[in-house]
């Protein structure tokens, strides 16, 4: 479900959502047709509020520098950036005006609060690229909405690449809403293939009691430097995007 219809928010009312004190302001496209990109969706509210919560200690994401997979509506990296982080926010090409549109309508609090995000391309389906500079964190949110390998195994690829290139050990979080146990498992195959370990943080007493969902869970994983094996971008006949 849509952010709005889980948490009762309304990004066209200003204050409906805030993030370390201060509004956030988003702009949603759900008529555009460009696919659930351009949509704030109950995952990103869950880990951007996380950001807020006992997993991070006041202060804990001040300096730091982050990476989001799949940013869309910049949601997430606005939360990150209002914490202090330096935030680069990534998606595809015909997505990454909208992510910075986001950005930009909360250029002036993140500044506020000592945080920056600067959006950037990253396809999937392309090579990491070589000037991202130092990552201390990298998190994405509902990297899938239907059970395909292909786009899991792309993200997992990409997330494997940004490890292998600038180093194993950044903390990675990912929330995931269970919408099906086959997405479930293969998001959790995709992973766990590339070399990624870690732990699931669920429920009230580990996501923020206000922003919290039973049917989402954020995955705290790490790179162990070793991949069990190699996979094809489609290891599901007739899975192809």
């Amino acid at each position: 479900m849509t952010a709005a219809r889980v948490f009762n928010i309304d990004f066209s009312k200003p204050g409906s959502f805030k993030s370390n004190g201060s509004p956030v302001a988003i702009e949603e496209l759900p008529y555009c047709g460009g696919g659930p990109a351009f949509i704030v969706w109950e995952p990103a509210i869950v880990l951007g509020k996380l950001f807020e919560y006992k997993e991070f200690p006041l202060g804990a994401l001040s300096g730091k520098r982050c990476l989001e997979l799949g940013a869309g509506c910049a949601l997430v990296s606005i939360c990150a950036a209002m914490q202090g982080a330096h935030v680069i926010a990534t998606d595809r090409a015909d997505v990454i005006h909208h992510t910075q549109r986001n950005i930009d309508l909360n250029a002036a609090v993140i500044r506020s609060k000592g945080g920056s995000v600067q959006a950037r391309v990253l396809d999937w389906r392309e090579d990491v690229p070589d000037d991202l500079g130092a990552i201390d964190m990298i998190f994405a949110s509902d990297i899938a909405v239907s059970p395909k390998s292909t786009p899991l195994v792309r993200f997992s690829k990409t997330l494997k690449s940004l490890c292998d290139k600038y180093g194993q050990h950044q903390e990675i979080y990912i929330a995931h809403k269970a919408r099906s146990e086959l997405l479930d498992e293969l998001l959790y195959l995709s992973l766990h293939r590339m070399g990624f370990e870690g732990n699931v943080l669920t429920g009230k007493d580990n996501q923020h009691p206000l922003y919290s969902s039973e049917r989402v869970d954020i995955l705290k994983v790490k790179w162990t430097g070793k991949t069990l094996e190699d996979m094809p971008d489609e290891f599901m006949p007739g899975d192809d995007e």
